[in-house]
C-alpha cells in the first residue's frame, strides 16, 4: 500500500457537514472534494452561512493569509506583533501578521511604491509566484520574467491542472482552492515530500477503513494503524471496508476519509476449512476458494484479529472483503457484520418462509450447512433470512431432555439447565417459553430446545408425540456418582436428530448397546424400551427420495451403526442420503426403517456401515514391497499416504488396488477401500465445496476433499485457488464410486 507520510498543522477548527454535498453553492464534484479538504485542514474555509463562494474574487491580503497556513505557521503569523514595512498596512490590520511572515520569508513582495495592496484583486501570476515559492523554487532557479516564467514553470510541473488562465487574469476562490490543492499534493523543490508535508496532518494513500474498534466505538481501526475520530471528521459514515485517501492531524485524529472508488474484493462464503496442512483458513466462495494464512489480518467489528480466530465468526452467507497489496499478495480482510432478519421457528412447512420473511423470488437456501431446496425446510427449523443474498438458512439443532433449571430465577429466565447442560437464552419467545408465564413449561417437563445458529436457544417446544424425536440408539451404559453424592445408572443416547444425550436410567441398560430404542421419562429418570426391527431391502432412488417404494420424509434422519465393539461405546453416525454407498440396500444392511403418517413415509433409517462417511481419502506416495526371487516383488501390505496433505502409512494384507488413492476407516486403520478414476481432463474449470468442473464435465464432490498438484515428480496440497490458476495441464479426478451410483469426488490431482 503506498502511503504518503506528511505532517500538516491544522490551521482552523473542523468543519461538520457530509461529504456528498459539503458547500450547497459548489456543483462541481471535483471543486467540492478539493473544497473539502482545505477547509477541513483549515487552509481555505468557507463562509460563517455554510457557504463556499467560489465565485467571489480573491484578495493579495486574503492570499497571505492561505500562504501562511500552507506553510503550517498559522498561529505563530496571526500572533506576530512584528512591524511591517509597507506603508498601507496599518497596525491595526487584520492581515498585519500573515503579510509580514509572508514578506519576511521571502514569498510575497509590495510594490515599488512602498505598498502592499492588500485589497487588490489577486491575479493568476500572483497566485502561482507565492505557491512556486512555498515550494522552494527561486528566481535564480525559475527565471526573471516574471510572471511569464513562473506561469510556465506552474504549468510543467502540474500547478494549473484543471484551469486555463492568463497571467493577469483575476482569480477567484474556487479557482484559487484548485491551485492550492495542486500545490500540496506536489513535491517540492529537490525533494521527494510534497508541500503538505510542511504541515501537520498524515495523508495515507489507499488506506482501508475497517470500522469503530468493538471496544472503543470512538476508536477507528484502519490498515494504517488505530485512529480516534476528530469532533466533527468528515467522511466516515457508511464507509467501513472502503479504500481511500485518509486524512490524520497531528495529534493522531482522523479529520477526513474520502472514498477512491475502489473497495476490497468482496465474497460470500460457502464454507470455511482450516487447513492444517498449509496453516491456512480456506474460506470457499462462488468462485473458486481464497486462502488467508492463520496469522493473516482481519478485521471483524472494528476489531484486528488473525484469520484463525476470525474463522470462528464466519458462517455461511458471511461477507468478506478480502484487500491485496500492489504484488497482489494478500494484505488484509474485513470480515462484515453479519445481519440477517431471524430467528423464527417453523411451525408448519416450508411455505411458511413466505410468511415469515418478505423474500425476493426464489431464494436459494440453506440448511443444516449445505445447500438445500426450500421443500427441504421441515417443522420445527429455525430459519434467517439475508436479504442481501437472497438466501434462507435453516438450522434443526435439538435438544430434547428433562428441564431441570431455570437462571437466574424462572421469573427472569436467561439460560435453562436440560438434561445436566446448560443453554443460553437467544430470544424472548424461549424465555416466554419457559418462565413463569401460563403456558409456560414447568421444571421436570420434557421438552425440546431448537437452537438458533449460535447454539443459543430460539425456542422450545413439545415435540413428545414425535414419531422419531423420542428414539435413540444406546451407545453405552455405566453407573455415576450423581450431584446428592449416590450411585446411579446412566445411559448415553445417540438421538435421532444427531445430538448426544447422557440421562439418569431407570436401569442398567448395557444390554441394549447399539440397538435403536424408545425413551419415556419417569419419576426422573429415563426408561429405554427396544425398538421392534422393521428391516426391508429395496432399492434407493436419491433423486425423487424413495427407498423401496416408499417416500422419505423432508427431514428423514438416517443414523448408520458405524462399530459395536464388544468392549467400548458404539459408535453411530448421522449421514445425508448422499452419502449412502450405491443405489440398493440388502435387507441384512438395513436394521430399522421407521414409516409414520397416512403417507406412510420413511421417517427414519437405521443401517450399518453403508456409507463412506467413517473414510478419509489419501494418495498412495509409496508401496513396499518384498522379493520373491527371480525379479519377482510383490506388495508388502505396507503404504505410505499423504492424507489432507501429511504423511501416514497404513498397513493391511498384501493387497493392490486399482488406483492410486484409497480410504482409510477412521475406526480401523486396516480397513482400506479402493477408489476409481472417474474423469480426466486437461484443466479445471471451476470448484465448489460440494462439486468441480473439469474440461466442461461437472462432478459432484464430497465435503472437504482433496487437491493435489503434481509437479517436479512430488505432490502437494493446493488450495482451490491455486488449482485453478495453474492453467492447462493434466487433471484426475477421483471418486468412492461411480456418479451414477451416487459417488463423490474424494479427490483431485492436478
Amino acid at each position: 500500500m503506498i502511503r504518503k507520510f506528511i505532517s500538516l498543522l491544522l490551521c482552523l477548527g473542523l468543519v461538520c457537514a457530509g461529504a456528498a454535498a459539503y458547500y450547497p453553492d459548489i456543483q462541481d464534484p471535483a471543486l467540492n472534494n478539493t473544497a473539502e479538504v482545505l477547509s477541513v485542514t483549515g487552509i481555505i474555509d468557507g463562509m460563517g452561512d455554510g457557504t463556499f463562494r467560489p465565485n467571489d474574487s480573491l484578495t493579495r491580503e486574503q492570499f497571505a493569509k492561505i500562504a501562511v497556513c500552507v506553510l503550517g505557521d498559522k498561529d505563530k503569523a496571526a500572533s506576530s506583533l512584528a512591524a511591517t514595512a509597507f506603508t498601507d498596512v496599518t497596525p491595526d490590520s487584520w492581515a498585519r501578521g500573515y503579510i509580514s511572515y509572508v514578506a519576511e520569508k521571502g514569498i510575497i513582495s509590495g510594490f515599488p511604491d512602498g505598498s502592499f495592496g492588500g485589497g487588490q484583486i489577486l491575479t493568476y501570476g500572483q497566485a502561482v509566484t507565492v505557491l512556486l515559492r512555498c515550494l522552494g523554487y527561486t528566481d535564480q532557479e525559475i527565471g526573471f520574467h516574471w510572471p511569464s516564467d513562473y506561469v510556465n514553470k506552474a504549468e510543467a510541473i502540474g500547478l494549473n491542472k484543471g484551469l486555463s488562465l492568463a497571467a493577469n487574469d483575476s482569480i477567484n476562490r474556487g479557482q484559487a482552492a484548485t491551485l492550492v490543492y495542486n500545490a500540496l499534493f506536489t513535491e517540492m523543490n529537490g525533494s521527494a515530500d510534497k508541500l503538505i508535508s510542511k504541515s501537520g496532518v498524515t495523508v495515507y494513500d489507499d488506506a482501508v477503513l475497517y470500522g469503530s474498534n468493538r471496544s472503543d466505538a470512538g476508536l477507528m481501526e484502519t490498515s494504517e494503524g488505530s485512529f480516534r475520530a476528530a469532533s466533527g471528521a468528515v467522511g466516515l459514515e457508511n464507509s467501513a471496508g472502503k479504500q481511500g485517501e485518509l486524512f490524520v492531524n497531528k495529534d493522531k485524529e482522523l479529520i477526513l476519509f474520502r472514498d477512491n472508488g475502489r473497495s476490497g474484493k468482496e465474497i460470500i462464503v460457502t464454507a470455511i476449512l482450516k487447513n492444517e496442512a498449509k496453516s491456512t483458513v480456506d474460506i470457499s466462495h462462488k468462485g473458486g476458494t481464497v486462502s488467508i494464512p492463520y496469522s493473516g489480518t482481519v478485521y471483524y467489528d472494528g476489531q484486528k484479529t488473525t484469520a484463525l480466530e476470525a474463522a470462528g465468526d464466519m458462517t455461511i452467507g458471511s461477507t468478506v472483503s478480502i484487500y491485496y497489496d500492489d504484488e497482489g499478495r494478500y494484505s488484509s480482510a474485513l470480515l462484515n457484520s453479519y445481519v440477517m432478519d431471524g430467528p423464527y421457528t417453523v411451525t408448519q412447512d416450508y411455505d411458511q418462509i413466505y410468511d415469515l420473511f418478505t423474500v425476493s423470488g426464489e431464494p436459494s437456501v440453506i440448511r443444516k450447512g449445505v445447500s438445500a431446496k426450500l421443500e427441504d425446510i421441515s417443522r420445527f427449523d429455525v430459519v434467517y433470512y439475508s436479504a442481501a443474498t437472497n438466501t434462507v438458512y435453516a438450522y434443526n439443532d435439538k435438544i430434547s431432555g428433562i428441564y431441570e433449571k431455570a437462571a437466574p430465577l424462572k421469573n427472569a429466565v436467561t439460560s435453562v439447565t436440560v438434561s445436566g447442560k446448560e443453554y443460553q437464552l437467544a430470544t424472548a419467545q424461549a424465555a416466554n417459553k419457559l418462565n413463569e408465564s401460563p403456558r409456560a413449561f414447568a421444571i421436570g417437563d420434557y421438552i425440546t430446545l431448537l437452537l438458533d445458529r449460535d447454539g443459543k436457544v430460539a425456542d422450545a417446544v413439545d415435540t413428545s408425540a414425535s414419531n422419531i424425536n423420542n428414539m435413540g440408539v444406546v451407545l453405552s451404559a455405566f453407573s455415576r456418582v450423581n450431584d446428592s453424592g449416590t450411585q446411579e445408572q446412566a445411559v448415553k443416547l445417540f438421538m435421532a436428530d444427531g445430538s448426544t444425550m447422557e440421562y439418569a436410567a431407570a436401569d442398567d441398560y448395557g444390554k441394549f448397546k447399539g440397538e435403536l430404542v424408545r425413551l419415556k421419562y419417569d419419576n426422573g429418570r429415563m426408561v429405554l424400551s427396544r425398538v421392534a426391527p422393521i428391516s426391508r431391502g429395496g432399492r434407493i432412488d436419491k433423486e425423487s427420495r424413495t427407498f423401496d417404494g416408499l417416500w422419505l420424509s423432508s427431514d428423514c434422519s438416517i443414523l448408520v451403526l458405524a462399530d459395536n465393539p464388544e468392549n467400548g461405546e458404539a459408535v453411530v453416525r448421522k449421514v445425508r442420503l448422499s452419502d449412502i454407498q450405491g443405489n440398493e440396500l440388502l435387507k441384512n444392511q438395513v436394521i430399522h426403517v421407521e414409516i409414520v403418517g397416512e403417507m406412510r413415509d420413511v421417517a427414519l433409517m437405521y443401517l450399518k456401515n453403508v456409507n463412506k462417511t467413517d473414510y478419509e481419502y489419501g494418495l498412495i506416495t509409496k508401496t513396499e514391497t518384498t522379493s520373491l526371487g527371480g525379479g519377482t516383488r510383490v506388495p508388502t501390505g505396507e503404504y505410505t499416504l499423504l492424507m489432507h496433505g501429511k504423511e501416514m502409512t497404513v498397513t493391511t494384507g498384501r493387497r493392490v488396488f486399482t488406483t492410486q488413492v484409497i480410504g482409510v476407516n477412521e475406526l480401523d486403520s486396516q480397513d482400506l477401500v479402493d477408489t476409481m478414476v472417474i474423469g480426466t481432463g486437461k484443466k479445471l474449470e471451476a470448484i465448489e465445496p460440494d462439486r468441480i468442473k473439469a474440461d466442461g464435465t461437472v462432478y459432484k464432490a464430497a465435503p472437504g476433499f482433496d487437491i493435489y498438484r503434481y509437479y517436479d515428480h512430488e505432490y502437494s496440497l493446493i488450495s482451490s485457488e491455486d488449482a485453478l490458476n495453474l492453467g492447462s495441464g493434466r487433471v484426475t479426478v477421483y471418486a468412492d464410486r461411480s456418479m451414477n451410483e451416487g459417488g463423490l469426488v474424494r479427490l483431485v490431482v492436478v
